[in-house]
């Protein structure tokens, strides 16, 4: 199977090659005409990369930084066992609002877009409603062991054994 998608991969790379052959005298007068816009556009960005390597680079420093001091603070309070959890969540924290920088340096008002893809959240939040709280309420159940195949329980009026734990549903043989 491998050999098959080398082949694939291949072929397109041959066939990409051949389709600029051809067209490499219109390619290179094409890009003659417009070369003076294309290195403007090119070094417009210039100063974005510039911008986006810097943040980049101090979310990293922050990170370790912190990392460093949730450390010292953790094997203090003799926790260190809570550093490792706590770490994930400051790491995640700072490259999400990297990201948000990187993206307003990017896009320019970052404001419409995160109007826009909270009422698109919302929307799908709303439509997807019961099926969000079944999947939130099945991993409630397996990850906390509130109950397991074959445990006798009482949900509401009905008292039954449960048969299976699915996504969606929790199969019960009810007892009166």
């Amino acid at each position: 199977m491998g050999h098959k998608k080398n082949g694939l991969v291949y072929g397109a790379i041959l066939l990409l090659i051949f389709v600029v052959y051809i067209f490499r005298t219109e390619f290179h007068a094409t890009l003659l005409q417009n070369y003076t816009s294309i290195s403007l556009t090119l070094i417009s960005w210039i100063p974005k990369l510039v911008t986006i390597i810097v943040i980049m680079i101090i979310a990293k420093i922050l990170i370790s930084a912190t990392n460093s001091v949730l450390l010292k603070y953790f094997k203090y309070v003799g926790k260190e066992k809570e550093y490792y959890s706590v770490r994930s969540v400051v790491k995640y924290g700072v490259w999400i609002i990297a990201l948000i920088g990187i993206l307003s340096v990017i896009i320019g008002n970052l404001g419409v877009w995160l109007t826009s893809l909270g009422l698109i959240g919302f929307g799908v939040t709303f439509a997807l409603q019961k099926p969000i709280l079944n999947f939130v309420g099945w991993l409630t159940i397996v990850f906390n062991r509130t109950f397991s195949v074959g445990d006798r329980i009482k949900v509401g009026d009905a008292r039954g054994d449960v048969l299976d734990i699915q996504v969606m549903y929790t199969i019960m043989d009810g007892l009166l």
